[in-house]
């Protein structure tokens, strides 16, 4: 792992024989290959394997990196920094093999530079989005305030509810929670829930939840703008 400051060295001869396994720290590995015959080199392609190649080509070594995706298939063991150096090996040998050019370092630069920009595009592309969403949102809920569109005297009153509150997605769940909870509830205890339970004889709960959906919603509407406290209204059931 070329992140670490202990490097694992797997080295073998030309019949494949192992000849040197050990580890070494970030500052030893240049005094170590510098003091070996010019070898085929090979490391897992990342971000700082492009720095190392360029150093160990400078020694007149040959220097391959690979994907770490084609690797993986030459791990012949549970993955460590040693099972890798042997499959890396390994892998590097193979004919078929396909390598990541050494890049420079104006073109590492260049790079890093082209990455930030598409993460700055990214990030104003959902800034934008988002800010256009709530802007819309505030236009139209401004709209139904005045009166000037129909949907305000007609529309259904969890859209007003909804673009009303800080936190739009919120409400709209607990609409959604307590309009679900109620519909079956009337199911169990239709005394309790009289109008619900006879919507239920007559439409499918689908259609009833959304009714009690927006029975909630002109209910915390109305208490929102008067500020008053909510008040149940007490039927009384004769028996």
């Amino acid at each position: 792992d070329l992140a670490k400051n202990v490097f694992q060295v797997h080295g073998v001869d030309e019949q494949g024989e192992v000849i040197v396994v050990r580890q070494l720290r970030r500052k030893q590995v240049i005094p170590f290959l510098t003091k070996i015959e010019p070898c085929l080199i090979g490391m897992e392609a990342c971000a700082t394997a492009h720095h190392w190649g360029r150093e160990l080509t400078k020694l007149g070594h040959t220097v391959r990196l690979i994907p770490p995706v084609y690797v993986k298939a030459y791990v012949k063991r549970s993955k460590n920094d040693a099972a890798d150096a042997a499959a890396i090996c390994e892998a590097v040998t193979r004919p078929s093999m396909r390598f990541v050019p050494i890049k420079t370092e104006d073109q590492q630069a260049a790079m890093a530079v082209h990455r930030a920009r598409s993460l700055l595009i990214r990030q104003r592309t959902q800034l934008t989005a988002g800010t256009s969403g709530r802007v819309g949102d505030h236009c139209r809920d401004g709209s139904r305030r005045s009166g000037s569109t129909r949907r305000d005297r007609h529309g259904c009153a969890s859209d007003r509810v909804a673009a009303s509150c800080d936190g739009a997605g919120t409400c709209g769940h607990l609409l959604f929670v307590g309009r679900t909870s109620i519909a079956k509830l009337a199911k169990i205890f239709p005394w309790k829930f009289l109008w619900v339970a006879k919507l239920l004889e007559k439409k499918p709960a689908e259609v009833v939840a959304i009714a009690v959906a927006n029975k909630l919603a002109r209910i915390a509407w109305a208490i929102m703008s008067s500020g008053e406290t909510y008040r149940p209204r007490v039927r009384t059931v004769r028996l």
